[in-house]
């Protein structure tokens, strides 16, 4: 019995190695893209589709060894997002990847519910595809239920509420709050994209108002 014992044990330790070895392999794959991914992210760079190329090859072979993996699915989608992103000005392809972008998070948000980021993500690109329905709906309240001071959750929530303002008036309240903390958290940023959907009033009406807010809310 105790030779069938440490057998056993000797097996389910030959699995965990197993398991480890594979997600470290995983990791190895996708570190180039998560680094480059947070380099362009600092310098407020949106990779084109020519950068983004060897990054996808990389996650996807990571996925294809620890496919139930959150992060690296969360890090496909959001290859796909900034692609989508930078090709916005050829509609047809960018609507591809927000679709794949969308695709993607719908899988990592079951895996990850709590994450505030994950349903965030969800939202916005519902809101970037003209999807205005139950899932953006329910996106938008976990976004906020769950990541109300998340700066990354501030922000495309109120990109989302940028581009679904006027069809979203009984929200208005709820999406004010938090563009009061997000200009709270990042003034300049959350005035300049408010900006650019044409609604920088609406910031510059918070009180207090920002000082960095003034040069645009003057002119």
């Amino acid at each position: 019995m105790r030779q069938g014992l440490a057998f056993a044990l000797a097996a389910f330790l030959l699995f965990l190695a197993s398991v480890a070895a594979i997600r470290g392999l995983a990791d190895a794959y996708s570190i180039h893209a998560r680094r480059q991914l947070s380099r362009w992210s600092g310098e407020g760079k949106v990779p084109r589709l020519l950068e983004a190329a060897p990054l996808f090859a990389g996650v996807r072979r990571a996925i294809d060894l620890d496919g139930r993996n959150p992060t690296l699915i969360s890090v496909h989608a959001y290859l796909y997002k900034q692609v989508g992103y930078s090709m916005r000005p050829v509609p047809d392809i960018s609507r591809s990847y927000n679709e794949q972008a969308l695709e993607a998070y719908r899988i990592a948000a079951p895996l990850r519910p709590a994450q505030a980021g994950t349903w965030a993500n969800i939202a916005l690109l519902k809101a970037r595809l003209n999807q205005l329905d139950t899932e953006f709906s329910r996106a938008m309240d976990l976004s906020l239920e769950l990541g109300p001071w998340q700066w990354d959750v501030q922000y495309n929530v109120a990109e989302a509420g940028f581009i679904f303002w006027s069809r979203l008036p009984e929200r208005q309240k709820d999406l004010l709050e938090n563009l009061a903390r997000a200009t709270k958290a990042q003034p300049r940023a959350i005035l300049l994209l408010a900006d650019t959907y044409g609604k920088a009033r609406l910031v510059c009406d918070l009180k207090p108002r920002v000082r960095e807010a003034l040069a645009i809310c003057n002119r």
